[in-house]
């Protein structure tokens, strides 16, 4: 709450400047700080300090021009000490009010017109001055701001620069005429931030796909609006990054899919391995493949899928890599002698996946209601097909993670429920007196509408 002798103080033009600076000092209230800061009377040097926050405020400063020609460098100042260490995501969005915008892209230093240049509240007005800057960083910034006119993009992707033309190509908002330009580039870094714009229309995508540039290529295959004709023949691209690329384009067709799966390069393969979009006939050969990389990421796959035979997730089951088993542990397909197996399994992480698994028999539930990691013990008495017998063994369980997962659960009898009402751990009592309290509402609700 702002004390209200503060905020008269603040405001009074005749406070004296060093009662002000007392008072920025001894208050965080931004009430009162706003007012010091439109204060005339306040000192120079922490007006400066105030503008960080306060630039408006500080515009509505009757003093504003006496500061402005007192000191000259008051808006370097003020850049350094607010702006100048801050990330670019700050110097874009950051909102700017126009005394500070107008003075800042005038200004001498280059840095600062730079910081201006980058703002996305600059007006096209300034943008189009400072697209004829001399400084390269400035003109680049002006390349990326979605506030620069069209007509001064036009002139900076012709700029002498290439990180100039580089960041038109990435400006969102350019013509398809900037793109096709742009597209015959010198420089392979601005091709291919056209092969990867998204406004880029498919007949540059055809032309880029032949580029000399691996790169360029590359982008091309990546695009969202790639057609499919294009990935066929960028899958067969003398380049493995290129088909790698391909292969993780969500767009990429099975049948092209099908062909990397047979690909050279291990890392090719990887990928299609992990695709989400490759079938399962697919994935059962890189199972089999002769890097192990390889072979995993598409166990990986196949462990978790609901349609994958019965023989393939016994297969995968007795892989080297503990995720590749507990992936098969959570699997609702896999058959209980598989189950029964893993539950015996050294990972704890791979009992677990048992214990939650809806199709493990009681008898496995039994074994692993005893298991020495509490993980898997409280996954077991989370475990809806848990009977009673079980859950009673763990609702006397050492850790209270276990005893709250047996009390949520719902075979858990009243008589178990009434064992944990008086547990050591407030939070297992909490949850058991809430349970009680909604059985007994239910078993009132129901007394009451048989009458």
């Amino acid at each position: 709450m702002v004390e209200s002798q503060d905020i008269i103080i603040a405001e009074n033009i005749n406070t004296p400047a060093q009662q002000l600076r007392e008072l920025a000092d001894k208050t965080s209230d931004r009430t009162v700080l706003a007012a010091i800061a439109r204060n005339p009377n306040t000192p120079i040097d922490l007006i400066v300090k105030l503008a960080g926050e306060h630039l408006d405020e500080i515009g509505n400063n009757p003093a504003l021009s006496l500061f402005l020609i007192e000191n000259p460098n008051f808006i370097a100042d003020i850049y350094y000490n607010n702006f100048g260490k801050r990330n670019r995501e700050f110097s874009l969005l950051k909102s700017l009010p126009d005394w500070f915008l107008k003075s800042g892209y005038l200004h001498s230093n280059s840095k600062i017109r730079a910081f201006i240049a980058k703002n996305k509240h600059t007006p096209a007005s300034y943008l189009k001055h400072l697209a004829t800057d001399r400084d390269d960083d400035v003109r680049y910034e002006v390349a990326w701001n979605q506030n620069t006119p069209i007509y001064a993009l036009e002139k900076l992707a012709d700029d002498r620069d290439k990180y100039v033309r580089e960041g038109v190509a990435r400006n969102e908002k350019i013509s398809i005429n900037i793109l096709e330009k742009l597209a015959d580039d010198r420089e392979c870094n601005v091709r291919t931030e056209v092969a990867n714009h998204k406004q880029t229309p498919i007949r540059i995508l055809k032309k880029l796909a032949c580029d000399r540039d691996k790169y360029v290529r590359a982008a091309v295959a990546s695009h969202k609006q790639t057609p499919i004709c294009v990935l066929e023949k960028l899958g067969i691209d003398a380049d493995e990054y290129v088909r790698l690329v391909v292969v993780e384009n969500k767009n990429t067709p099975v049948f092209v899919l099908e062909k990397l799966a047979s690909d050279r390069d291990k890392y090719v393969r990887e990928a299609v391995a992990k695709n989400k979009n490759t079938p399962i006939n697919i994935l059962e050969k890189l199972a089999n493949d002769e890097e192990l990389i390889v072979r995993q990421c598409a166990r990986k796959q196949l462990a978790v899928d609901r349609n994958t035979a019965i023989s393939v997730l016994k297969l995968c089951s007795t892989d080297e890599n503990e995720s590749v088993r507990w992936r098969v542990a959570e699997n609702i397909n896999t058959p209980v002698s598989v189950l029964k197996l893993l539950a015996t399994d050294e990972y704890w992480g791979v009992r677990k996946g048992v214990a939650a698994n809806i199709s493990t028999p009681v008898s496995v539930l039994e074994l692993l209601a005893n298991d020495e990691h509490e993980y898997v013990r409280s996954w077991v008495a989370e475990n809806k097909n848990a009977p009673s017998v079980v859950l009673e063994t763990l609702a006397g369980d050492r850790d209270r993670f276990v005893k709250k997962a047996v009390a949520q659960n719902p075979n858990t009898t009243l008589s178990i429920l009434k064992m944990l009402a008086d547990d050591e751990n407030s939070s297992v009592r909490l949850i058991v007196h809430k349970k009680i309290k909604t059985i007994l509402s239910a078993f009132k609700f129901f007394s009451m509408a048989s009458i």
